[in-house]
Order: structure tokens, then C-alpha cells, then sequence
């Protein structure tokens, strides 16, 4: 048998959903002798046996990676939930890159297609908020916007200046609060049983990166709407307008825009002036 046969035996073998046994019930006769004759058993541990537990080692290592990548969505969805996605994941979506890190890329849009977004409304879109924590520290690495670049702009220039936001930077609607989620894992609570139904709320998370630590926080709606124009490549006068578009009997002007803006050079969100 040639290397690559042999390669492509043994991912057959250990990425059968239903286990080693199964795998070769179904196989084709060739396919069957090729497996006798490619791997050995012992006396006291079969040739099924052994390849048994390397189809068990493939399967709970990457199920270790999402379940670390996803903790929040691990944590809402509890134990039992949680791993029935995650072998649906595994078995549907195998891997096809050395890096672990990226292999969880596509459990949205598995969740999205799966029972358990009609058990736990919201939760592909903790998904995305989780993915993008994952995929922010692999983002191009770019000098911060200083508070000085903007003092030295005339303020004439002010209304048509546009920013440019660095590439980490992510802004979630939600339906329901990650950061809220996130501290009730850190702080080690049990997961909800029942999970509580939506809250019918609008919650908004920003995701971005300072140096190799990325953060999150949430955003309250004035700002939300601040933040996503400015992240769509609006002018500052676009950024004020989206902002007061929401306030409702608390007016957030210029001024407020320009103290969110201060935050958000200081966090690093802002690359350069356009």
C-alpha cells in the first residue's frame, strides 16, 4: 500500500462518526482486507481496539479545542448540549489544517443549521462574538491613532474627517449579553437549567485587541450606533448624527461622541485618519 493510501485509510478509519466497528461493517471488502493488513493488533488488544482509541483521542482533542475556543457557548448550552454539537461538528466538519486554532472556523454556521439554535435563541450569535476573540490576535498588527494626530487637525477639518479602524475591531448585536455570560463562567456558576428565554433586548459587544491581549466589553446603544458608523467609514459628522439618531431624552452631541472617541484611541481601536 502507498503512503498516501495508507494516510487516507487511517482518517477514514478514526473519523467514521459511529466508531471503528461500524466503519469496516460498512466498507467495501477491499477496504476491509487493506485495514487487516495495514494495522496490528495483539493478544490483548486488537487491531479494532487500537485504532479504537486513536478515533477517540481524534475526537476528544478537538472537541478540548472548541470547547475552549466556545466557553461561553459551552457554558450556556451545559454538558450534555454542548457535546452532542460538538461531535456533530467534528464528524461534519474535520479538520484540514495542522493549526487546531483555526479548526473551529465554522461552528456558526454549523450552530445556525443545527437543533440546538431553536433550543437556545441567540446562541449563534455568542458564536461569532466567541470566534472573533479567537481570530482578533491573528489579525495584521498595526500602530494605534495618537490622541495628538487629532488635536494637530484643524477644527474646520473636523466634520469631514474619517477614521480608520484597526483590523481586530468587531462590533456584535446580540440577543443576548455575552459580557454578562462571560463573567457568570469566570465567576465559575453553574450553567442554566432551563436556559431563561431572550430578553427581547438589543445587546451590543465590542471585540479588539491591545498589544497580544484581546478584550470585550458591552456597549450601550448611542455609542453602538457611534461605533458601527465609524467601522462603516463614515465622516465624523455621520458619527455624531448616528449617535443622536438614539437618544432618546439624553442627547449624545459632539462632545459626548468626541469623549467615546478618546476611549477608543486609548484602547487602540483607530489606526489612522482618512
Amino acid at each position: 500500500m502507498e503512503l498516501r493510501e495508507l494516510q487516507q485509510l487511517f482518517l477514514d478509519a478514526i473519523r467514521y462518526p459511529t466508531g471503528i466497528d461500524d466503519f469496516l461493517a460498512q466498507a467495501e471488502p477491499s477496504v476491509r482486507a487493506a485495514f487487516d493488513a495495514a494495522f496490528v493488533g495483539t493478544a490483548a488488544l486488537d487491531r479494532r481496539q487500537r485504532m479504537t482509541i486513536y478515533a477517540e483521542s481524534y475526537y476528544w482533542r478537538l472537541a478540548e479545542v472548541l470547547g475552549d475556543q466556545y466557553r461561553v457557548v459551552a457554558w450556556l448550552a451545559g454538558p450534555r448540549r454542548f457535546h452532542n454539537l460538538v461531535t456533530d461538528f467534528v464528524w461534519q466538519r474535520p479538520s484540514h489544517s495542522p493549526d487546531v486554532r483555526r479548526f473551529g472556523r465554522e461552528l456558526p454556521e454549523l450552530i445556525a443549521e443545527h437543533p440546538i439554535a431553536a433550543e437556545l435563541e441567540g446562541i449563534e450569535q455568542l458564536a461569532r462574538v466567541e470566534r472573533s476573540i479567537v481570530e482578533a490576535i491573528d489579525a495584521e498588527d498595526l500602530p494605534r491613532l495618537e490622541e495628538a494626530a487629532l488635536a494637530a487637525l484643524p477644527l474646520p477639518s473636523w466634520p469631514a474627517m474619517r477614521l480608520q479602524a484597526a483590523p481586530w475591531v468587531r462590533l456584535w448585536s446580540t440577543k443576548r449579553s455575552y459580557p454578562e455570560l462571560f463573567e457568570a463562567r469566570r465567576l465559575e456558576r453553574p450553567s442554566p437549567d432551563p436556559v431563561p428565554p431572550v430578553d427581547g433586548r438589543e445587546h451590543h459587544v465590542l471585540v479588539w485587541r491591545h498589544a497580544l491581549e484581546v478584550y470585550h466589553r458591552s456597549v450601550p446603544p448611542a455609542e453602538a450606533r457611534a461605533l458601527r458608523a465609524m467601522l462603516d467609514g463614515a465622516s465624523f459628522e455621520r458619527i455624531c448624527s448616528a449617535a443622536a439618531e438614539l437618544a432618546q431624552g439624553d442627547p449624545a452631541g459632539p462632545e459626548q461622541v468626541v469623549g467615546w472617541l478618546r476611549g477608543w484611541l486609548r484602547a487602540g481601536l483607530v489606526t489612522a485618519l482618512r
